[in-house]
């Protein structure tokens, strides 16, 4: 009896585990699968600007879920008078099987700490391989009220992936 209740336990452990285990496998299938037909976005690139002739660098880390971080160098803005610029906080989304669209915003602070201009960027990349992509960033500018300062449609951008090693 003592052994018939241990084979029947062992039995019910195994089949809780085949249940479990079963849709497990079967997701992470689907994952590495949907993996290697997409290349992915998500990760740090380091990005070249081209500003009407004259290359700016700028950092972007496209992150799971849909959001993202960019970070640059605000000389490259006529507009910009020496202020405090935060890093670009938004969104991006995938639009086709190697497109996204990104949208981010950043803001400009006086040496006094006042909110001087708002800038309002547009990202349409496409994904040439799992390390580079390239495609335009389009920039409006405005005050805090809404007052337009400048516009910037359609600047080539290009970017490779940022690996670095822990050597």
């Amino acid at each position: 009896m003592f052994y018939q209740n241990i084979t029947k336990f062992i039995r019910f452990l195994v089949f809780s585990i085949l249940i479990i285990a079963i849709p497990v496998n079967s997701a992470a299938g689907d994952y590495k699968q949907k993996s290697h037909r997409h290349y992915s976005f998500q990760g740090t690139w380091d990005s070249s600007i081209d500003f009407f002739g004259t290359e700016f660098r700028a950092m972007y880390s496209f992150h799971r879920g849909g959001t993202l971080t960019e970070s640059d160098n605000p000389a490259f803005d006529p507009s910009f008078g020496g202020d405090a610029l935060s890093p670009g906080l938004g969104v991006w989304k995938r639009y086709s099987k190697n497109k996204i669209k990104g949208k981010y915003q950043k803001f400009a602070y006086t040496v006094d700490g006042q909110l001087n201009l708002v800038y309002q960027s547009n990202l349409l990349l496409k994904l040439n391989n799992r390390n580079e992509w390239e495609g335009t960033l389009s920039i409006d500018i405005s005050t805090p009220d809404g007052t337009s300062v400048n516009q910037f449609k359609n600047l080539p951008i290009k970017a490779t992936r940022l690996t670095l090693n822990f050597d």
